[in-house]
Parts: C-alpha cells; structure tokens; sequence
C-alpha cells in the first residue's frame, strides 16, 4: 500500500474478532465432548466446568457446531419453559435434539429442576456450562454427582496453547518473546489474554522487527484490567500491602524468611484473598502473575529499593548468588568483577540466558577489561544477538587491539553466522568447531582428546558436545553415550563462554535414538522440553522443541512433530548456522504424510536431512530421477566422509522410496547399534527379496519403537510373501503392519499404500496414488510422471480393481486413511 506521497506505509497489527481466532489448545475436549454427545451411552451428555474466561461458551459453541448437522440443538437462554416447549415441537428431520444452558450456575431453581428432569428422563442430550469460581444451585451440581451428565474440568490452556493463541489473535506476526510473555501474564486464561493483545494493540505496546511485533518492556494493561487489578491491591492494608510488594519483587520467596519477618496471621490473610500462594518446596509467590506484574511496574523507586535492601538483610549470604546479585543491583549497590563473573555463570548454567547478559554487561561496563569483554560478548552470542555481539566486539577490538584472544571470538561468530572459512586457528576449539561444520568428523573426535582429558578445563563440556556430535555423525553411538554421559556433570557447570554445552543433554537423546531407544529417547526429550517451556529457556526452549520434534519423525509420528516444527520456526532457533534445519524437517514431515511441501532455497545445508528435504518433494511430484540423483549424490558424501549415520539414513529413505539400493554402503563400516545397521538391512533386504532378513529387519523396527518403519517393512513382507504364494504369511504381516500403522496417525508413504490393495501395487501404480492423494487431476499427473493421460487413466483403472474402489474420490479418501 502507498500514501499519497508515494511512500509505503508501515504495516499495521491489528486485533482480530473472536469469530477470526480459531479454537486453540482444546483439541482434544472438542474431539471427546462431540463423540459423547454425538453417539450418546451412559451420560445424558456434559457438564463443562471452569472458571471465567477460561473458554467455556466458546468450546461448548464449537461442539454445538460440529454437531448441528445431525442434531437439533435447543438453546435455552435463561428461560427452561421455553426450551421445553421447543423440544415438543416436531422436527420433520428427527434429528436427536441437544439443550444447551450456558451458565447454568444462573438458572432460577425451576429451570433448574426442569433441566434435572430432562437429563434424568433422557428427553434429549444436554450440553451446560457452569462457573466454577461461584455458588452453583444443588440441582445443577446433582446432574454430575448423580451421573446424569459428563463433568469436564476446563483448566487454564498449557504454555504452548496460550502462546499459539496469543500468535493466531493478531492480524501480522507476533515475535516469539512477545507470545512467551503476554502466555505467562495470562497464566493460560483465554480472556485476560485478549484482553492484554487488546491492550498492547490499542495502546502502541507492539514495534514491529524483522522477528516479528515485539511486546514493549512495560506491558501495557487495558483500563478495566488494570483497575480490577489495583483495586485488590489498594484495598490491602499498609502491611499486607508491603507483604505483597515485597513477594512481588523476590518470588519465588522462601517462606521460613517471610514467617520471620512478618506475622504468620498476615501471611495467611493474603493467602485466603487469593493474592498470594505457597508453591512447591514452601516457595511463595503472588497468586497471578498479572497482580505481580502491575505492583512492579508501579513501585516507586526508593521504596523497591527499601524493601530489596531490607530483605537482603535476611536473606542467607550463601544463598542463591544470582539472585543476590540481581537483587544488589537494584539497590544500586556496587558489585565486585568476580561475584558478577560468577553470577554470570552460575545463571548461564541454569539457561537463564538473560540474566548472564545483565551481569556481563554490567561486569563490562564497570571493569571494562578483556575478561569482562570476552563474557559480555559471548553472552550476547549466547542469546543468538549476533548484532548486539559485533557492536560489543567492535568496541572491544578498539579498546584491545592487539587481543587475540577477540580475533578468536570474532571466528566463533562467523563459524556459528554460517561464515565458511573464517580466520582462526586450526586447533583448539575453534579448530574443532570449524573441522566439525567441514563434515571432518573424525579429526573433529582427534581434536576433542586434549580438551577431553581435563574435566574441569574451561573447553570440556563444549569439546564434549562437538565429540558426541561427531561420533553420532559417524554412526558410533554407543561411543557417543558414553562420552555424553561422561560430559554432562560438566554441562551443569559450564561457565557462560561455554555455548554449546546445553546441546549435552539433547545429543544423549540423539544417541539413545541411533541404539533403538526410541521410546527413552522421546520421554526424555519430552520432560526436558515441559521443562524448559516452564521455566522460560532461551533458545534452549527451540532447540528442545526440534529434537523433540526429530524424535517424533524416528518414532513414526509425523503429524505430532510437524506441529512442533511449526510452532519453532527457524529465526527462533538459534544461530544462522542452524536456520533451515526447522523447515527441512517440516519438509521431510509433511512427505510422511504423503503431502509435497517446499525448501526454501538455500535453506538446505550440509546435512543428509536437507537432501531428503529435496529428495522427498520431488519424488512425490513424480520425478524418481532427481530423488535418486540428490540421495546417491548425498550418500557419496556421507562415505566419503565417513558419516556412518548419514549413509545408513539415506539408504534406508531410498528403499522408501522404492529405489534401494544396497551398494551404496560398499567399503563403508558397519554402523554400532541394531537401529542403524536395521536401515541399512532395510535397503539390502528389499534389494534382494530377502524374506528373512526383511522379516528381522521389520522385527528390529518394532522393538525399537520405529513404529512407521516397522509398518512399512512388514507391508513389503507382505508382499514378498504373497509373491511367494505364502498366503497365511502374508497375511499376519498385513495384520502386523496395520497395528502398527495405526500408531502412526496421518502417516501415507509408498509402502503404506500395499495394505490398501487386495493385490500388491507396482510401484508405478503407488507413485500414481500418492498423486491423486495430493489432488492432482490425470494430465497434471500425466505431465509430472512423462505419461500419456491415457495410460495414467489405464493404470487408475487397475489401482481401482486391486485397491476395491469405484471412483477417484474413493480413492482420495482410502489414501488419506
């Protein structure tokens, strides 16, 4: 758009209407409250139960909706006589009728027992809503305690599903921070969550950049809010007031220092009101992370500074440094060079990457040496802050010019910019980092051993990292666990320079994942990535979402991982070096569910994933040739490279793809670990119509939780073994792979499609139906495959026949099963 100037304006964010916003993060109770209603049984229906703002009418809307086609649905307002009187109309449909009270806690006590007789005598389903933060009428609470209806507890929404609909309530994109914060000062309420998107709209609070609209740093509150708000903090008496604003500045707070220095009835006065809360291990905090937000932002100055003052008076001298730091300068108080070192560390260490930055910058700013610079600046790199990192470099070079020890810093940023060749030397760690980006695997386990061999070197846990990466690389995982197990006492100590020692613990997953350890391999990602979402983790947050989200593809779950891919896009994951990884995977994801997506170009880097991410589109668009071209081209590299790992993967992806090919791995080793040898057994069996060894290959499958893999294998065993004319083997491990199979929801691959068809599928005809699964019409297949439209109609008919279908929809829907 242009002014009448010419110019281009500015894009606008603006907030959409509730009817824009789609349902977010309640999947699972629509999918549930549907099928109870929809299909009846034992409940007369639901009760759905939370408290305000929660999303109670709006969930029970969406319900109403999904069912409107094969229902009546009766909304009863505030009046049950009215809704009585037309439930007795006829319907000439005969539709099962539906009565649905929003706020039922309102109902007069004769509506209310109208309603009780119409779920007690079944006259029709029924769908309530009550709020669960009020006095609700007995009659109300015996349609749930007397088993008439369902109860389902709405909860707040999990971090994940509040941020997505912070993201989805806005008209342009929301920076990721952005979302993080406006999810946690919502503490999951939908409506106070509009109602702060409505603020920071209204009221200028987003600036857009190129990573998004990013919140400003005092997040504006709407009128009403922010009176509701002062009101219960303004009502408190001068000493509940101070009670509260102190917690407000030091939670979470210890409560044997709160009991000692104020009475034990004021504290569990503000308890009962609801304004302050006693979590785990006897922490106190204010009860919403709203009320603490605004006392914060209200406090005047030298009345935060009394109160920090008087409670580092009580607060234990060895107690948490980081937080006594933080606390003293607030104060104002001066800090030594070493304690803000120290505490820089110790917050880098448990992934406060943020707080490494204050105290570094600080450090820097009042002790400005080489120590301080080099710690600033790495602790900027450390936040992915590239350019923040270069300015700080820059003036650190004219301060110390003559400093290698900067020449080595300005390296490590190129090398994680994605910088190819950046001056540095050779060994050392910067020498291994750059060895390990070459795909010089093994000089980069040569180059480990020195740094390896002291445990508490400054260079440890990193050297560790880029080793258990390496040797993973190199299709050597069980030397890579160890090593990793090895490393990572180290990593919860490492020191903020040490940036890529939080990669520890991912890579022990990655190692449990090539030694068949699927299901170990997800569970401990998933706890690591709840927790890191709970506590705020920076970027390691991102980086625990994509390998979790790797995992998941490994586990056969493509349609979980590509919602993860999704929601961590690539600017939120890091350095440039690794941009691209997010959306190759999401690429490789959606080809698990027979849908061609798209790399951007140039996003692929030097990793076999990112061939898959070219290969996989093209042979779903018909061009087996270039599949076959970009994944021998890529398995050359990863022999000459002496990725073990690599090469087992990409063999394994073409005998998916129907082109296996076993003398790919001639002259390579043998990867460790069944998993990895099973892929590469994968390619060889199917090359050789081996039934036996496709038999354990797909038994390995399974017993390592590769539950797609499995599938696919055992549908080729079907089919060798019905080409063999053994019928009842072939139809145990039809039997096989279709339990397995529906593990995998969504997933459609080439050797999927063989369960379908009464005959086995030529694997032309399979490449057609992949085809037709995405929508295209005869000619457009016909011209993706070099066929004439005529035989693309004659190989319809016979897929057709094989797979029992009569028409090309049919054919759609059976696919996409």
């Amino acid at each position: 758009m242009f002014d009448r100037a010419g110019t281009t304006e500015a894009p606008m964010i603006g907030l959409l209407s509730p009817e824009q916003v789609p349902l977010v993060g309640r999947e699972s109770e629509l999918s549930r409250l549907v099928r109870l209603l929809g299909q009846g049984g034992y409940y007369a229906g639901a009760l759905l139960a939370g408290a305000g703002g929660v999303g109670r009418t709006r969930l029970a809307r969406e319900v109403l909706e999904a069912l409107a086609a094969t229902h009546r649905v009766v909304d009863a307002g505030t009046s049950m006589p009215e809704a009585i009187r037309r439930l007795r109309q006829p319907d000439p449909g005969r539709r099962t009728p539906v009565v649905f009270v929003d706020d039922a806690h309102l109902l007069d006590p004769a509506s209310v027992s109208l309603l009780l007789e119409v779920a007690r005598h079944r006259h029709a389903r029924v769908l309530v809503t009550v709020d669960t933060a009020v006095p609700v009428p007995a009659g109300v609470t015996a349609l749930w305690k007397d088993d008439h209806l369902h109860r389902v507890e709405l909860r707040p929404l999990d971090p994940v599903a509040t941020r997505r609909l912070a993201c989805s309530m806005v008209s342009e994109r929301l920076a990721h921070s952005s979302a993080v914060r406006l999810a946690r000062l919502s503490a999951g309420n939908p409506a106070l969550l509009r109602e702060l998107a409505r603020a920071a709209v209204e009221q200028d609070g987003l600036a857009g950049s190129a990573g998004g609209w990013k919140l400003a740093e005092r997040v504006p509150l709407s009128v009403p809010l922010g009176e509701l708000i002062r009101g219960r903090v303004d009502r408190q008496d001068p000493a509940s007031r101070s009670v509260l604003e102190l917690v407000a500045l030091v939670e979470p707070a210890p409560l044997g220092l709160l009991e000692v220095a104020f009475t034990t009835e004021l504290l569990q006065r503000l308890e009962e009101e609801g304004l302050i809360e006693v979590g785990p291990a006897d922490a106190v905090g204010v009860s919403h992370p709203l009320v603490g937000h605004l006392i914060r932002r209200t406090l005047p100055p030298l009345r935060r500074r009394a109160h920090l003052r008087a409670w580092l008076d009580r607060y234990p001298a060895d107690g948490d440094l980081r937080r006594i730091i933080g606390w003293r300068l607030e104060t104002g108080e001066p800090v030594a060079e070493a304690d803000l070192l120290r505490a820089a560390d110790e917050a880098a260490a448990a992934h406060d990457l943020r707080a490494a930055v204050r105290f570094t910058a600080v450090a820097w700013q009042a002790f400005p040496n080489l120590s301080t610079a080099v710690a600033y600046i790495l602790s900027l790199v450390s936040t992915a802050d590239l350019a923040a990192a270069d300015e700080a470099l820059t003036a650190a070079e004219a301060a110390f010019p003559q400093a290698a020890e900067l020449g080595v810093v300005r390296a490590r940023i190129a090398l994680l910019r994605g910088d190819e060749d950046p001056s540095g030397p050779d060994s050392g760690l910067l020498g291994l980092m750059a060895a390990f980006f070459r795909n010089e695997f093994a000089p980069v386990v040569a180059l480990a051993e020195p740094m390896l061999a002291d445990e508490n070197g400054a260079d440890f846990a990193e050297a560790a990292a880029f080793g258990t990466a390496a040797l993973l690389r190199m299709g050597r995982p069980e030397d890579a666990l160890a090593l990793c197990d090895r490393a990572l006492p180290a990593a919860s100590r490492a020191s903020v320079t040490a940036l890529h020692a939080d990669w520890l613990p991912q890579l022990r997953a990655a190692a449990l994942q090539d030694l068949g350890r699927l299901v170990d391999a997800v569970d401990l990602l998933e706890h690591a990535y709840e927790r890191a979402i709970g506590e705020g983790w920076m970027r390691l947050e991102e980086q625990l979402g994509y390998a979790l989200g790797v995992a998941l593809l490994e586990r056969g779950r493509p349609r979980r991982a590509l919602e993860l891919f999704r929601f961590h896009t690539d600017d939120q994951f890091g350095w440039p070096r690794w941009h691209g990884q997010v959306a190759i995977r999401a690429t490789i994801a959606l080809a698990n569910l027979g849908r061609a997506g798209d790399v951007a170009a140039g996003s692929a880097p030097a990793h076999p994933a990112g061939a898959l991410a070219r290969a996989w589109p093209a042979f779903l668009a018909g061009d087996r040739r270039q599949a076959r071209e970009v994944l021998t081209a890529a398995a050359g590299r990863a022999r000459a490279a002496g990725a073990g790992k690599d090469l087992a993967m990409l063999m394994h992806e073409m005998a998916r793809m129907g082109m296996a090919d076993p003398s790919l791995a001639d002259g390579a080793p043998q990867p460790q670990g069944m998993y990895l040898r099973a892929k590469m057994e994968y390619a060889r069996a199917l090359a050789a119509g081996d039934i036996p060894r496709l038999r354990q290959v797909a038994a390995d499958f399974a017993g390592a939780g590769a539950d797609l893999f499995a599938a696919e294998a055992y549908a080729e065993l079907s089919r060798l073994n019905r080409a063999a004319g053994r019928v009842r083997a072939a139809t145990a491990a039809a039997s096989q792979a279709r339990e397995l199979a529906g593990r995998c929801p969504g997933a459609i691959t080439p050797a999927l499609l063989l369960l379908e068809s009464t005959r086995p599928l030529s694997l032309r005809e399979r490449e057609i139906v992949l085809l037709v699964a995405q929508g295209l019409s005869d000619r457009e297949i016909a011209d993706r495959l070099t066929l004439s439209a005529r035989t693309v109609g004659n190989h319809l008919y016979r897929i057709y026949r094989k797979m029992g279908v009569l028409n090309r929809r049919a054919l759609q829907r059976v696919a996409g099963s």
